[in-house]
């Protein structure tokens, strides 16, 4: 949503009995012409439903940045980077990715625990002309989990005070929250260009009726 407000006021001050009993009508011209110079604006965006690139970047439900609509570019930031070359960078931090996946091989168990990564780049960084403010990302634990509500539906649509029985406890795949990311930069290198937030999450699994 943008909005934005105009407001011009401009008063005669060389009358100072403007506001007196005996100028009762320059109140009311004074306040009818400020009225008619405020303008209010408002503009909305829908949910995306075809894949586009907004501040360079990309939103198409793929996560591999130089990597758009099922093609490769030479361009164009995501939250991961492949083998693809091209001057787009993944805003999400890999460093150990190795050894957590090696880990995970050795010692199956580990699969289950959370962890977090901050942004690929120190916040304010300029990368292909675009303000890079934060960006983090959040797994979640599988199977058991301390952050659940165990009883009853507890369904979007009821009373949160309703909500029993938080965890530890098990979660169907279908409900499960795996994966969640963030990332603002601004479209452009300085302060007042337009900010853009972008979001993610994975499940589980996409399989049944939820929520």
């Amino acid at each position: 949503m943008k909005f934005s407000i105009v407001l011009k006021k401009d008063f005669e001050t060389r009358d100072r009995n403007v506001f007196t009993k005996e100028n009762d009508e320059k109140p009311m011209k004074t306040l009818l012409l400020i009225s008619t110079l405020i303008v209010i604006h408002f503009k909305t965006t829908a949910q995306i439903t075809t894949p586009i690139l907004k501040a360079n970047f990309g939103v198409e439900a793929d996560l591999r940045a130089n990597f758009f609509n099922n093609a490769t570019t030479t361009s164009g930031d995501d939250w991961f980077r492949t083998t693809i070359g091209g001057s787009g960078i993944a805003v999400i931090d890999t460093n150990g990715a190795a050894a957590l996946i090696a880990n995970y091989n050795s010692n199956p168990v580990t699969r289950r625990t959370t962890f977090s990564r901050l942004m690929s780049v120190p916040p304010y960084t300029v990368s292909n002309d675009k303000l890079l403010l934060d960006a983090v990302f959040h797994r979640d634990y599988h199977g058991v989990d301390s952050t659940i509500f165990a009883g009853g539906s507890n369904k979007n649509g009821m009373n949160p005070a309703n909500w029993t029985s938080t965890g530890p406890g098990n979660i169907p795949d279908k409900n499960e929250f795996l994966d969640a990311m963030v990332h603002l930069r601004r479209d452009g290198i300085n302060t007042w260009d337009s900010l853009w937030m972008f979001g993610a999450v994975s499940l589980e699994n996409t399989n049944g009726n939820r929520f």
